[in-house]
């Protein structure tokens, strides 16, 4: 079998939109040490090895052997994935619960939250927050208002977690890269472990915070079973799926490994007929195969 290695560390590290530099800070090494990856002039150890393939969030031997070479034309395409918040994350509504005058409140407030998404890119917490508190208010008139109340507070309670936690890793990513830039080669692996140190205190403080106080992940499961019984029993499997995807589970299991599991969970509920799962894998296909109109350096 074909070992691809070399090429395939160049090609996903274009079509993620990286420079050598900036993958060597993801992997603590410097640039020179990606270029000779990429040339063939090295080989990664084990251990490089597999953080290679969970930064890609694919597996060892698909990195060594999957011919990805033709991907790196293509770009990740981040405002495609915004473009569709409203499939990633949709609100739902009944008519009878619309007839409630504070549920049709918070359903206004969260349509618009979506809109200003889809249209800058991005989203305040503060805002998430505005919608979370409107729908906390809604009266538990009966089951059908109470289902959905809780359905639409899943989907921004997950939405607001991960924006937290891709703020934390974008002031993470920009933290290294500085300190890159101002110290001396010698001082690379000393300074980058600090950064990573300071972003995992945050990571767990983020968790602890917004997912374990405010909503255990017990409870979630909970809410998430009850709706399983309901008419949006698809939705509350896709919400399931979706924990992975946006590696929001506080296991042991490694980012890519989460996301992979993720992956596979949206696929296996797609061959079933879950048209929540069949939209998010092809907001992700159109992305994949988006073309690219901008270069990567190196």
């Amino acid at each position: 079998m074909q070992n691809r290695l070399s090429t395939n560390i160049r090609a996903l590290r274009k079509f993620y939109g990286e420079s050598q530099e900036e993958l060597g800070l993801a992997l603590e090494c410097a640039k020179n040490t990606i270029s000779s990856y990429e040339t063939g002039q090295r080989e990664p150890n084990h251990d490089v090895m597999n953080r290679l393939a969970d930064h890609f969030q694919i597996t060892v031997e698909e990195l060594l052997h999957q011919d990805y070479s033709s991907i790196a034309q293509s770009s990740w395409n981040y405002s495609a994935y915004t473009r569709h918040i409203q499939s990633i994350v949709p609100s739902i509504q009944t008519t009878r619960a619309l007839e409630n005058k504070q549920f049709r409140r918070a359903y206004e407030s969260h349509q618009a939250l979506l809109r200003q998404i889809q249209k800058n890119g991005s989203v305040e917490v503060t805002s998430i927050n505005k919608c979370l508190n409107e729908y906390s208010i809604v009266p538990a008139e009966d089951n059908d208002l109470s289902t959905v109340v809780i359905i639409n507070t899943i989907g921004l309670f997950l939405l607001r977690v991960y924006v937290d936690k891709s703020a934390a890793s974008a002031a993470a990513l920009e933290t290294a890269q500085s300190q890159y830039l101002s110290k001396k080669e010698h001082r690379f692996k000393v300074k980058i472990e600090d950064a990573r140190a300071a972003v995992d205190t945050e990571k767990a403080a983020l968790y602890s915070t917004n997912l374990r106080k405010e909503i255990p992940h017990d409870i979630l499961n909970r809410l998430l079973a009850s709706v399983k019984s309901s008419q949006w029993s698809d939705l509350a499997d896709y919400y399931i799926a979706l924990r992975y995807v946006w590696d929001l589970v506080p296991n042991q299991l490694s980012s890519g490994m989460n996301r992979r599991v993720g992956s596979e969970m949206l696929s296996a509920f797609s061959s079933v007929g879950n048209q929540y799962a069949k939209n998010h894998l092809h907001v992700m296909s159109m992305i994949i195969h988006s073309k690219s109109s901008q270069t990567v350096d190196d």
